[in-house]
């Protein structure tokens, strides 16, 4: 057997091995994983298969062209849907992917040589094996992220270990599947939801339609994520292999991106305990707070990612002279659909686009980058005018300019941004030198925010890897316009962070924004350290095999380390706010959400005093329908923008011992039903007429009432 073959055949191997493990640990089973390959299949190859074949001739390399079409259908198949949907034409979605799915099938039939050649750049024998095990690979290591919950075999309590926005990400993307756009906010029924970036939350909507599960949080999590994780490792392979034309810096690309990844301790200790100064900060600053934290930023590096491969390849053919016309609206389509997959994206990489667009117009002398601008800008406009609509919260879309105050000593956001080295020292040397209070802390945003993200966000080593890239003359004609897009990026996100507010708060976008820089970015740790191994081999002087052989045992080694070293920061918070939900509790989620009518607004009370952040949305996430309030993000706007206490309505209908009284504040509200514990009754002597019991568990500890008007 020759070397070559052992490889391949070992790579096989292996990853059947590493995909064994995720299947047996996620609990997966026969039928529900055919449902899943079968169901995300349908779901998008209608777009991949069309912009595979518009790609043709414009995309030499097939597997470059396989990755784009696949990122881009992720983005534009949830475009297509939200833009029919919002007209009430959801059903033309099903048929248009039914028409291209029967065209690609005739079109197979009649083009069979078209078909067999495609077929043959994915045959068995070409396959790229070394990059499916660094996949199969990745997906074995995010395991942590998939499992959120534990099943105790006796009692069949349920206890959750997971961040507050995973089950409010699940709780919008139950409203999704019944409404688009939303027909009420799920944390604060009977109130508009917020005009929020909810993309995400809608593809997870359409993955559990396609695949037939019923549970969000396990559709997210598992389904969602390991999409997810696939096409982050597809696309760092790709960028990085275009960036030096070498499928070695493909590998390292994607393996820097889990699998060649370990945490380092706080060098620098903040608030939040990630997105802190450390010497390796690529998971505590990059992928442990979009995994376990946020999953609608998680998502959204796909479509980061997706933009920025497809810019590559159009900044590298541009720099010859050559536009590539379909490729470029394609990108326009996806930069546009940024307003509502992640406006973080959105608002740093469109102006940067509008401007490289607009001077290549007038060097180049063709419209079509003008009218990729045309398109980003129409599509982003349209989208954010949507989000303007009456169905939507008040307020949820608005911007202002002006100081933010994200720095601003004793805000609780300055406990994250100004956690850099010498922070301290350097705002008290301000202090001395600028005595006067607004003109000190406007000058130190302008400091901290941009050394925030210098060092604690994009970090030391990848400022490094960064600087080689750009030093080096060798990348300069095919990737100058990239570098200075990607100039631009960092510089608008920059300057927005430092200015905008939006109308509930000044964190969520200018400071999130920072949060994104070191992803625009990542593909050059694989470039570089690529030239450390090249300048090593020319001393060593391995062999292929010698090479993949040390690779192997270095992530052997660092994943050996990261199953022996303590919980990341993260999820040591995670761990210390975890809870734990009785059977019964479940089992009336569970009712609710399979018996109630989709737009019912759920009442409890034990879950608004329960201290712990990891239940907090457990009626709406997990019941799948929306409740009347849930603590946090719901008493804010119910008080800021909508003047309602409902926290103290609700305490009081459980402290009302009048039947009269009790009815008439409980019919006044949008509540349809309500779940009693045992251990929190109602104050009522006698149970009113305005109740009707639809519910109860088998110890009676929870009884489920509806409301009777």
């Amino acid at each position: 057997m020759s070397d070559n073959r052992f490889i391949r055949l070992s790579a096989m191997i292996i990853s059947a091995l590493c995909l064994m493990y995720c299947y047996v640990t996620l609990q997966w089973t026969p039928v529900e994983l055919v449902r899943f390959v079968v169901g995300i299949f349908i779901l998008w190859f209608p777009v991949a298969a069309i912009v595979y074949a518009l790609l043709n001739k414009e995309v030499e390399s097939a597997s470059i062209r396989f990755t784009l079409s696949l990122l881009a259908s992720y983005t534009l198949t949830t475009l297509l849907y939200f833009g029919l949907a919002v007209f009430g034409l959801s059903a033309a979605f099903y048929a248009i992917q039914g028409i291209i799915i029967v065209g690609v099938v005739l079109y197979g039939l009649r083009k069979r040589s078209v078909i067999r050649r495609v077929v043959g750049e994915f045959r068995l024998a070409r396959v790229n094996w070394l990059l499916i095990l660094i996949i199969a690979g990745s997906l074995a290591v995010c395991v942590r992220y998939n499992v959120y919950v534990t099943i105790d075999d006796s009692t069949q309590a349920r206890t959750y270990s997971t961040y507050v926005d995973q089950l409010n990400f699940s709780a919008l993307s139950y409203e999704l599947d019944r409404h688009v756009p939303p027909y009420q906010a799920t944390i604060a029924g009977g109130l508009p939801e917020r005009a929020y970036h909810m993309f995400p939350h809608l593809t997870t909507a359409l993955i559990a339609r396609y695949t037939g599960s019923d549970d969000m949080m396990r559709t997210n999590m598992v389904y969602h994520y390991i999409v997810i994780e696939t096409l982050l490792c597809l696309a760092l392979y790709s960028i990085s292999k275009t960036l030096t034309g070498s499928k070695i810096t493909g590998y390292i690309g994607a393996l820097l991106l889990y699998l060649l990844t370990i945490q380092t301790p706080p060098l620098v200790p903040n608030s939040i305990h990630y997105f802190y100064f450390t010497v390796f900060p690529n998971v505590s600053s990059g992928i442990d707070p979009a995994a376990l934290t946020s999953p609608q930023m998680y998502a959204s590096f796909v479509v980061c990612f997706g933009i920025l491969l497809a810019l590559l390849v159009i900044f590298k053919s541009a720099a010859r002279g050559i536009p590539l016309s379909r490729l470029l609206i394609v990108v326009a389509l996806m930069i546009g659909a940024t307003t509502r997959f992640r406006v973080h994206l959105l608002l740093a990489m469109l102006p940067a686009f509008l401007i490289v667009m607009f001077f290549l117009g007038l060097r180049r002398r063709k419209l079509i980058y003008w009218a990729a601008a045309g398109v980003a800008l129409t599509v982003s406009l349209l989208l954010y005018i949507e989000m303007r609509a009456p169905v939507y919260l008040a307020g949820s879309a608005g911007i202002q300019l002006g100081y933010n105050a994200l720095t601003g000593p004793g805000t609780w956001s300055a406990g994250i941004f100004n956690s850099w080295p010498f922070a301290t020292q350097a705002y008290n040397l301000l202090s001395s030198l600028i005595p006067g209070l607004p003109l000190r802390l406007a000058i130190w945003q302008v400091i901290s925010l941009p050394m925030f993200t210098l060092l604690n966000i994009i970090g030391i080593p990848l400022l490094a890897a960064t600087y080689y890239f750009y030093s080096q003359r060798k990348y300069h004609f095919d990737f100058s316009l990239y570098k200075q897009y990607l100039f631009v990026t960092l510089l608008v996100s920059t300057i927005i962070s430092l200015t905008l507010s939006m109308d509930y708060d000044s964190y969520s976008v200018p400071g999130q924004l920072t949060y994104h820089t070191r992803w625009y970015l990542l593909p050059f740790a694989g470039v570089a350290f690529h030239a450390l191994l090249t300048r090593l081999q020319r001393r060593v002087k391995w062999t292929e095999q010698q090479w993949i052989v040390s690779a192997a045992i270095a992530v052997l080694l660092v994943q050996g380390a990261v199953q022996w070293s303590a919980p990341s920061e993260v999820q040591k918070v995670l761990n210390a706010e975890r809870a734990t939900l009785s059977s019964s509790n479940y089992n009336a989620f569970l009712y609710i959400r399979a018996n109630t009518p989709p737009d019912s607004v759920i009442l409890t009370r034990g879950y608004l005093s329960s201290g712990s952040s990891a239940l907090t949305y457990a009626v709406s996430g997990l019941g799948g329908r929306a409740a009347y309030t849930e603590i946090s993000l719901a008493n804010t706007f119910e008080t800021r923008l909508y003047h309602q206490d409902r926290i103290t309505l609700v305490n009081n209908l459980w402290e009302d011992t009048d039947v009269s009284v009790f009815c008439e504040s409980l019919t006044a509200t949008p509540i349809t039903h309500l779940i009693i514990e045992q251990a929190d009754p109602l104050k009522l002597v006698t149970m009113p007429t305005c109740l009707h019991q639809i519910w109860q568990s088998d110890t009676h500890a929870t009884v489920i009432w509806q409301v009777i008007r």
